[in-house]
């Protein structure tokens, strides 16, 4: 059974939750959420006043080691067929093409998000971090390797968006503790990608180039060598946007056994104090 598409919108517009997903049985499943770990999934929380920094927004009644053993019983305890997962899901910091949206605004943007640049800046094919952006993921980091003394459990996988704003909000987030000593090769999978529109700014660069600018990165099987999915003439819908979301979901309860999962990819442009989120999901 396939999950509806409004159970999906949430990870892809970054809405304030703390998912988990529940499925029937089978390869696919459905997904259904499960509260109360993280300040995100409670209707009280604020998302124009939300800070992640504070604890990643792990409940007040909660410490790291906790949180991870409550994982562990989870699982430990699920009917046959359902599993949890942790997703630290991240947005890549400020790109070019954000800071060309927020400088011509958003009508204008329609117009100027066609082009490569203005001769000034570019922003696209696959704009770089701007240095703001630059220093939101390295603070990432710096938060990370604060939280690891209180019992924040890593990661055991990575996944990325295959445009470089991702990648790169990815290397400076987890590069020297855990891409550097060789504790695991983050994954490109397309079904992280930014809403594929006809702006310059979502078409992706070649697997050659990725190869050779993240050297530690791996792919996902059948990945394209060249962008099969931007058009010029015509931009993705909702509904395959979503389905993206849900591959991703489904890719990973049935082909990766970590239970704590690092995601980096794309969100709702302008929110940017809603930069991470943390996900729970669980799959029958």
């Amino acid at each position: 059974m396939m999950v509806s598409i409004s159970a999906i919108t949430p990870i892809l517009s970054f809405v304030s939750s703390a998912l988990a997903f529940k499925a029937t049985q089978g390869h696919y499943g459905t997904y259904s959420i499960v509260p109360g770990f993280f300040k995100q999934s409670s209707n009280d929380t604020n998302v124009k006043t939300f800070d992640y920094h504070d604890n990643l927004g792990l409940n007040d009644n909660l410490t790291w080691p906790e949180f991870r053993q409550q994982i562990l019983d989870l699982n430990e305890n699920a009917e046959p067929g359902v599993s949890y997962k942790v997703i630290y899901f991240g947005r890549h910091g400020q790109a070019w093409h954000n800071a060309a949206n927020e400088f011509y605004g958003e009508a204008f943007w329609c117009y100027y998000g066609l082009f490569a640049g203005n001769g000034t800046v570019t922003w696209g094919p696959d704009p770089e971090l701007t240095p703001k952006g630059i220093a939101s993921a390295k603070n990432n980091s710096v938060l990370i390797k604060s939280l690891i003394p209180e019992g924040f459990p890593l990661p055991q996988s990575f996944y990325s968006s295959p445009l470089t704003r991702a990648a790169d909000t990815l290397n400076y987030t987890w590069f020297d503790l855990v891409l550097e000593p060789g504790y695991a090769s983050p994954v490109f999978k397309e079904s992280l990608r930014e809403w594929i529109g006809v702006g310059s700014h979502t078409i992706r660069r070649s697997r050659a180039y990725l190869e050779q600018r993240y050297p530690l990165f791996s792919y996902e099987a059948n990945f394209p060598v060249n962008d099969t999915l931007y058009s010029p003439y015509e931009g993705e819908t909702d509904s395959a946007m979503q389905w993206r979301g849900k591959q991703f979901l489904d890719d990973v309860f049935n082909s990766d056994e970590a239970v704590f999962i690092s995601a980096t990819s794309h969100g709702a442009i302008g929110d940017e104090s809603l930069s991470w989120i943390l996900f729970l999901f669980s799959w029958i």
